[in-house]
């Protein structure tokens, strides 16, 4: 598969063919269709986050796509449901291994692009019309709160998602 690759940190990165990790308990393989960038993905590569994925890494962290393996172990999760995950890094790829924690589904009525764009949404800005000053968190650890209120500002449309995200261009 092609990743985009952080070699050496704060050096130019670079596309590369590398050979898809094997999938592992409790893990889910996604098949990326968009990427988030944004600001921790700048720091990663420059090694000046609080976390350092062990060199050669595609940085990434907010991806949407469509599962395309899961582990027997994971339950929630088949074989062409659209999703979205949120990891450290990895999501400058055609394919991320996600922990099946870290992945919700996406509703069918948002496109990947926007998937992809609204956790970055989500941690900067309030979702008016769902509570007085309430936000959408990045944790995960709360992951259905997250998933109801995501699901809510999507049917809803109270939420806007603005950021850049990683994409082929159309052929």
């Amino acid at each position: 598969m092609k990743a985009v690759l952080c070699r050496q940190y704060g050096e130019p990165l670079t596309m590369a063919d590398v050979t898809p990790p094997p999938l592992g308990a409790g893990e889910v393989r996604i098949q990326v269709a968009a990427c988030g960038i944004n600001f921790p993905d700048t720091l990663i590569i420059q090694g000046k986050y609080q976390f350092k994925p062990d060199l050669p890494f595609s940085p990434g962290s907010e991806v949407a796509g469509e599962v395309i393996e899961v582990a027997p172990d994971v339950s929630g999760f088949a074989i062409g449901d659209p999703v979205i995950a949120v990891t450290l890094w990895g999501g400058f790829a055609e394919q991320i291994i996600a922990k099946a924690w870290q992945v919700m589904h996406r509703p069918a009525s948002m496109d990947a692009v926007t998937a992809a764009a609204f956790s970055t949404m989500s941690s900067v800005s309030p979702v008016g019309g769902i509570g007085v000053g309430l936000l959408v968190t990045r944790s995960f650890r709360s992951y259905r709160w997250t998933e109801i209120v995501f699901d809510l500002a999507v049917t809803k449309r109270v939420a806007s998602p603005f950021a850049s995200v990683l994409r082929e261009p159309p052929m």
